[in-house]
């Protein structure tokens, strides 16, 4: 699909779109200088991106992603991925982790130089001394956990990459991730279940009238009626005045709606 002649898209598959524009000629050789992107996405989303690196084509702004460092292209990818992809939440939350903990301390370095060694080292030093605030002032360490979702996020950011053609092949893969500890299950003895004490039995409820009393279920006293008062009867020791949501459970066990 031409855009008057300053660049054109052409379908490679299902979703899948290669966007062709040019950025001028070359000073030295003079030959014309063409760039192929390639895109993921609806035709008329492809149709933007072209419209958008054009403008910065136009403007001066725009950076080869083949020479893009570790910074540009994450803002890219949150840019033109992430955030008209995910919801908004998701998008903010993956922000947050690429300016707080990746970008201060790999986001210099060149993308295609980005290797598994940088990743490693990079998520150790989290574990060890958090993000980096400023130059010289550090955070606390990081968990686990923490960490693990901050491995998880570049490597979506570079398996875009490699999708996009802009990588050969994603050096997170080659990274394990650290493990968060689980939670520690506690199998009780024989002599510790017999000390535990006994669980408490389910309350009946007594409707009074318009009011409901919940008696204990091992206490089976009846409820006395004062002589000349039917619509009233006097609780029996124990018993407490009941919740909302214990008399619409005994009213539902009773077959009410």
């Amino acid at each position: 699909m031409r855009n008057q002649g300053q660049g054109h898209i052409r379908q490679r598959g299902k979703q899948t779109w290669e966007l062709k524009f040019d950025l001028g000629r070359d000073p030295t050789t003079g030959k014309r200088l063409s760039r192929h992107v390639a895109f993921r996405g609806t035709k008329r989303e492809a149709q933007a991106e072209l419209n958008r690196l054009l403008n910065r084509r136009n403007e001066g702004t725009y950076v080869d992603p083949t020479k893009m460092t570790v910074a540009e292209y994450l803002e890219h990818w949150l840019t033109v991925d992430i955030e008209r992809r995910v919801a908004r939440k998701t998008a903010v939350r993956h922000r947050g982790i690429v300016q707080h903990n990746i970008i201060p301390r790999i986001g210099a370095l060149p993308l295609r130089k980005l290797t598994a060694v940088h990743i490693e080292a990079l998520e150790a030093a989290l574990q060890r001394e958090g993000r980096q605030r400023h130059r010289d002032s550090r955070g606390a360490a990081l968990t686990a956990q923490t960490v693990l979702h901050v491995h998880r996020t570049l490597s979506q950011a570079l398996e875009h990459a490699v999708k996009t053609e802009v990588l050969f092949r994603n050096p997170a893969l080659q990274v394990r991730p650290p493990r968060p500890p689980g939670r520690e299950i506690k199998i009780l003895t024989k002599p510790e279940i017999a000390r535990r004490p006994p669980a408490r039995s389910a309350p009946q409820l007594r409707v009074t009238g318009h009011r409901s009393w919940c008696q204990p279920a091992d206490d089976r006293q009846a409820f006395r009626a004062p002589p000349g008062n039917d619509d009233t009867k006097i609780r029996t020791p124990g018993a407490r005045r009941c919740g909302y949501g214990e008399r619409r459970a005994w009213w539902r066990n009773a077959g009410g709606n």
